[in-house]
């Protein structure tokens, strides 16, 4: 809510008995201050500062204007200007002194205001993505979220503009999405990329409401419910031995293979060239991040590298690659052939409502299970977290936590071995 000082200011320098009253405004810590000259005139004798009004009781000037029909006008003076500032919260604006004068002009008249309107929302989002994506260097991943975010919103509200972005708005869309069924950890990520557009908009004064400091929601189980999905080591090893009658199938076990050997993203992977390979290891600028990393080979990463190096119909490239769609469904079939069945349980919140679905394990292995399949391998084999950060490119241990305590379940569940372990008695 704005805050704002009403000031009545008596002109004395003609006529202290005749004397014109102006309206004075101050708002946003007195930065700004809008004036207005009523053609009110008052005997300055009979006004009580304090009050900011005419003595009760009292008339004034040469036509003997009664002080209850004076106050009467400036109350309505200063009714105006709390209904203008009252319409300019609800939409969480800070008016300009410009805006506010408008605004006043208008209801003194009786001209009931109109929201300003300046930028459609789509068009301000367009703008955004066409400065800094080149700024920021955004990933394809990047760029495809910050599209969905915007034609997301499209959705929602195809004439939104951007002073419309309010707290009450943002809830508003807030419940769509939930009612959409979406889940909280993609709400989540749609509100992040929102509340970063604002604070873009605000420095390019494109939007000067508050509504991106003062909204926000808790997105329950968003940080909390996230079910890893990886390959155990025995899985690993039955998919990598397999033999597939469909070539497509055979490829795509290969790349995501060596995504579970050496820990690369998908899209890391499909950049991959032979020049990139250097002996022992690989060397490579993640499109992710532009972080340069160094990745050692093993036996089995090394094999089926091997496999492809004579292969001179991928060019320049190192490995047979799809589109990460494409080889997601083709991922599908490759783990259902390989007789990965075992019920996963995927736990997930959207709103306040909890969901629980059970899928089997194949239909939910994609590209990025290969990268999760290292982490959880690597530390299950004992090769420290910091080492596995080196390979994998993780800036902070906090991204590992996730991984560490499904080794440290696995851990337990080995150990509990001895608890259940029965010799055979012997005669």
């Amino acid at each position: 809510m704005t805050r704002y000082r009403l000031l009545w200011i008596i002109d004395k320098t003609k006529d202290e008995h005749n004397a014109p009253l102006q309206f004075r405004v101050k708002w946003d810590g007195s930065k700004r201050i809008a004036t207005f000259s009523p053609k009110i005139c008052i005997d300055a004798t009979k006004w009580s500062q304090d009050a900011q009004r005419c003595n009760a009781n009292t008339t004034h000037t040469q036509r003997l204007i009664p002080a209850n029909i004076i106050n009467r006008r400036l109350s309505q003076y200063e009714a105006y200007a709390k209904q203008v500032f009252d319409d300019f919260d609800s939409r969480d604006i800070v008016p300009s002194v410009d805006q506010f004068k408008q605004a006043f002009n208008m209801l003194r008249n009786g001209i009931q205001p109109e929201p300003e309107r300046s930028m459609r929302f789509s068009d301000a989002m367009q703008e955004f993505i066409d400065k800094v994506q080149f700024i920021s260097n955004w990933s394809a991943n990047t760029l495809k979220s910050i599209n969905g975010t915007k034609n997301t919103i499209y959705e929602f509200d195809p004439y939104l503009y951007v002073e419309d972005l309010t707290n009450d708005k943002l809830s508003e869309f807030l419940t769509h999405l939930t009612d959409k069924g979406y889940k909280n950890t993609y709400i989540r990520k749609v509100f992040k990329n929102l509340l970063e557009f604002m604070r873009w908009m605000e420095n390019e004064g494109i939007y000067h409401g508050g509504a991106h400091k003062t909204f926000k929601p808790r997105f329950k189980g968003a940080y909390d419910y996230r079910t890893v999905i990886y390959l155990t080591w025995d899985e690993l090893m039955h998919v990598y031995n397999m033999t597939f009658d469909d070539i497509n199938l055979e490829r795509t076990r290969d790349a995501f293979c060596f995504c579970c050997f050496t820990s690369l993203r998908y899209s890391d992977m499909a950049q991959l060239q032979k020049c990139d390979v250097k002996g022992d290891y690989i060397e490579i600028v993640t499109a992710k991040t532009d972080e340069v990393l160094r990745i050692d080979l093993n036996d089995y990463s090394r094999a089926i590298l091997n496999k492809y190096k004579d292969a001179t119909w991928l060019g320049a490239h190192a490995l047979p690659v799809y589109a990460n769609q494409v080889m997601n469904r083709f991922l599908k079939e490759v783990a259902k052939q390989a007789g990965l069945n075992s019920p996963i349980k995927i736990t997930y919140y959207s709103g306040n409502k909890r969901v629980e679905e059970v899928h089997k394990k194949y239909e939910l292995i994609t590209t990025h299970c290969g990268r999760r399949t290292f982490i959880v391998n690597a530390l299950f084999l004992g090769i420290p977290a910091e080492v596995v950060m080196k390979w994998t490119g993780h800036a902070d241990y906090k991204a590992m936590k996730p991984y560490v305590a499904i080794v440290d379940q696995l851990k337990a569940k080995e150990m509990n071995k001895f608890n259940t372990y029965r010799p055979q008695k012997t005669n």
